[in-house]
């Protein structure tokens, strides 16, 4: 092959790659019927993007002041937010691929709390929770004084079933109806709560809130069951939401734009 030959072959070669190339901010070929972008192999990115996360209030506020000017998005049902910082206009729209997440995390106490909410507990179930949790926890009794967290204790491990043959269809607080010729009954010594009060920050960087969790003694069974129930935890879950955007609103500032919702690029 003469020297011709293969300057020609060589000029073929260059065109068709030629061909292949996009004129695109981004360096970009034509292969196997689909785009390759080059970008990996030039020095560096052609424009910045990346995903910053987070379930510190503190960590989110400082990331987002340090690049101000992106647009926030607030879940106040998850207790999460999403700032865009390349979102651009919709006159000047950006690929909205730089973003910073915060998703917070119950604190171990109010994890707790939520896990107990409604379950079904044995005594020793009961007992082993209020002592893992004393530091959160106040028995109260009906007139709503505070019971002794030892005689609490002692109250609900003593607690039995007992059955008697009188019809009665009064209602009770520990007491319910087996059949039409049988009444159970929850007794035990003086001392078993009506309800117990939990002291707990629902999320780091939020207030410290109080609930109130109403006792209930299920006897169905042969041994009894006890219920816990957080009277009103709707309300508290709307207040902890609201509180959680109040926060960042005050702390981000004027370093965002933050409104409730959620959004996909």
């Amino acid at each position: 092959m003469d020297s011709s030959a293969l300057k020609l072959i060589q000029l073929t070669a260059i065109e068709a790659e030629k061909a292949n190339r996009l004129d695109t901010h981004i360096p970009a070929v034509l292969h196997e019927g689909g785009i390759l972008s080059l970008e990996s192999l030039q020095e560096g990115r052609s424009r910045f993007r990346g995903k910053y996360t987070t379930d510190s209030i503190e960590a989110f506020v400082s990331y987002v002041q340090a690049h101000p000017g992106g647009e926030g998005f607030v879940n106040t049902e998850n207790v999460s937010a999403k700032v865009y910082f390349n979102i651009g206009t919709t006159d000047a729209p950006g690929h909205a691929d730089w973003t910073g997440e915060l998703k917070l995390k119950h604190t171990p106490e109010f994890s707790a709390l939520l896990q107990v909410n409604g379950r079904k507990l044995t005594q020793r179930d009961l007992v082993d929770f209020i002592e893992d949790w004393g530091h959160c926890i106040t028995p109260f009794d009906k007139d709503g004084q505070p019971i002794k967290p030892s005689v609490a204790l002692g109250a609900i491990r003593n607690i039995s079933i007992k059955a008697s043959n009188e019809s009665n269809h009064q209602e009770r607080d520990f007491g319910a109806r087996r059949s039409a010729v049988e009444d159970i009954e929850a007794s035990a010594e003086n001392g078993v709560p009506y309800s117990f009060g939990f002291v707990a920050i629902p999320y780091p960087g939020l207030m410290q809130r109080s609930f109130t969790m109403r006792l209930s003694i299920l006897t169905s069974g042969e041994k009894p069951l006890l219920v816990l129930r957080i009277i009103s935890i709707e309300s508290a879950v709307e207040a902890i939401a609201q509180e959680f955007k109040r926060t960042l609103e005050a702390q981000v500032g004027d370093a965002a734009t933050l409104v409730l919702g959620n959004f996909s690029p």
